[in-house]
């Protein structure tokens, strides 16, 4: 039976993205470690589940969503490469502040004393971290997760503008999204840079009206974050 948008309507409700959210990072992690133990995994093996887990869901919604989860697929391949390095910038840049403030009040350089050296880093890690944490992120945060935040709010909010959507659109997956990235929280300015990254990378699905620069800014920051952790 081919797919249609109206039998796949109720994914666009952000109650049922946000109950899949739950799933993926909670239930599911919390069976590994938890429900599981004799089965010994490794952190990076139950990360590398669930991400896999997500991935599998975004592959089966996108017949019916393809446009909806990375968006505008005109964007010329040079044009991509121009705003995922603008964006790339921008990660760099809210990173960098995160370090600095980290450094000027602490003494330490944020997660300094992360157990990572470069022979040591698996090649789960780069897989995880390069390739299937942003494809996921993007996908389930800017692409689903946006998409449903939006078009809800243009039914429920009481002046349902522009400007009203688009923002309640970017603002609840970046908060949901920081949420996700909590182990990362170790001063409040860790909590705020995971917000801002999210808004930012929100802020550009919805100016280019695709995913992919920053899925692709995403990939090469977590690239670069990985590298200098295992320097």
């Amino acid at each position: 039976m081919p797919y249609t948008q109206q039998k796949w309507h109720f994914l666009k409700h952000p109650a049922v993205w946000v109950l899949a959210l739950a799933v993926m990072y909670g239930a599911l992690p919390w069976l590994a470690n938890q429900g599981l133990p004799s089965l010994g995994l490794p952190r990076i093996t139950v990360v590398m589940l669930v991400n896999s887990l997500a991935l599998l869901g975004l592959a089966a919604l996108w017949p019916p969503y393809r446009q909806w989860l990375f968006g505008n697929s005109a964007l010329g391949w040079k044009t991509v490469a121009w705003l995922a390095a603008l964006l790339w910038l921008g990660m760099v840049l809210i990173g960098l502040g995160w370090a600095g403030v980290t450094w000027v009040s602490t003494g330490h350089w944020p997660l300094a004393d992360t157990p990572i050296t470069l022979p040591n880093v698996a090649l789960g890690w780069w897989l995880n971290w390069v390739v299937l944490s942003p494809v996921v992120e993007e996908g389930l945060f800017r692409g689903w997760g946006q998409g449903a935040c939006m078009a809800f709010a243009k039914k429920v909010l009481p002046h349902p503008d522009n400007t009203n959507t688009v923002a309640f659109g970017i603002l609840v997956p970046a908060l949901l999204f920081g949420g996700l990235h909590s182990q990362y929280w170790q001063t409040p300015w860790a909590l705020v840079t995971t917000l801002l990254l999210g808004l930012w990378l929100g802020w550009g699905r919805y100016r280019y009206g695709s995913v992919v620069p920053g899925l692709l800014a995403h990939m090469a920051y977590n690239a670069m974050g990985l590298a200098l952790l295992a320097l």
